[in-house]
């Protein structure tokens, strides 16, 4: 079946007044972006509904139309719910109804939703799979009494889950962060909100996993990223020293340590690649090279052309696409 793909609402328009027919047999499918399907006008999007299978996946998934979120909820399709379950923009008595669909994928992509009320997560509590405690325990609007509970739990991964959970309160994060599980405990040192103290005394830990964390972490105090600069793990060491050195070749390319692009790659960096053992790798063997390379590009414009059109601006569209 061949695929349309619209630029715009009014590309849209437009292939729907020539093909209309077409669409509606069958004939062409029409596929929208993501940005493209909250713009759409409600008839359209009833349109599409009706007679275009992957825009009906599509309007499910990122609509902000109420009433046709409504509308998919009941959709005969289990995808299409489940799109549906996972929207952003589904509001919490749409996201109750969908808690009882006879598709897990469903209704586990409810537990996951930050906009899934207390008491459709707590009643899955006693009655719900391991899995459905990983959703919840990974839902970003779980509740801290919720994540109370589940730091008790026998299951490393889920405790892992707690510790490294935002609303995790700072009293579980110190009992976490004494856990046999060392998983556990770089959950953890990966927490935003973990006190200077905790953190203190986890770079002292014996696996460098979770003191690499701690290095990484803006709450430790500068006289612990001291010790840990002569930390015995290279990797350690080597974040440990480097944690404030900016971008240097894409600071040439954009020209400002402060440039947009810069700190979206600096986030990158610290919160994607920094927390796999390939990624930190990369980053120590770029800190190694780059200064070299970063005073070969501001010397050669061609070259800084060619590095930001052909590297640096599809990793940044990349980055932007996975909402980092």
């Amino acid at each position: 079946m061949p695929e349309i793909k619209p630029s715009s609402v009014e590309d849209l328009i437009d292939i729907i007044d020539k093909h209309s027919s077409d669409i509606e047999n069958g004939t062409y499918d029409i596929i929208l972006d993501k940005d493209l399907t909250s713009q759409i006008p409600s008839n359209i999007s009833l349109f599409l509904i009706k007679h275009s299978c992957s825009s009906r996946l599509c309007i499910g998934r990122y609509s902000n139309d109420i009433d046709l979120l409504s509308l998919l909820a009941k959709d005969s399709d289990r995808l299409v719910r489940k799109g549906v379950a996972e929207n952003i923009h589904t509001p919490p008595e749409i996201l109750t109804i969908l808690a009882n669909d006879h598709s897990s994928e469903v209704s586990v992509a409810v537990l996951q939703n930050a906009n899934t009320p207390t008491f459709v997560l707590t009643s899955c509590l006693t009655t719900g799979n391991l899995g459905s405690l990983w959703s919840i325990a990974g839902n970003p609007s779980a509740p801290p009494e919720i994540l109370t509970t589940f730091a008790k739990n026998e299951e490393a991964s889920l405790r892992y889950l707690v510790a490294k959970h935002p609303n995790t309160p700072t009293s579980i994060l110190a009992i976490l962060s004494k856990d046999s599980d060392s998983f556990v405990r770089t959950g953890v040192a990966n927490n935003i909100h973990t006190p200077p103290e905790v953190l203190t005394i986890l770079a002292k830990d014996e696996d460098p996993e979770v003191r690499v964390p701690v290095a990484l972490n803006s709450n430790t105090p500068m006289s612990v990223i001291a010790i840990l600069k002569n930390d015995p793990a290279i990797e350690v060491r080597e974040i440990a020293i480097n944690r404030n050195k900016g971008c240097f070749i894409a600071t040439a390319i954009y020209g400002s340590h402060f440039a947009p692009e810069v700190i979206i790659l600096r986030y990158y960096r610290d919160h994607v690649m920094m927390k796999n053992i390939f990624g930190r790798l990369c980053v120590i063997i770029y800190y190694f090279v780059s200064p070299t390379i970063a005073r070969f590009i501001r010397q050669n414009g061609s070259i800084k052309y060619i590095i930001r059109r052909l590297i640096l601006d599809p990793l940044l569209c990349r980055i932007n696409k996975i909402n980092y």
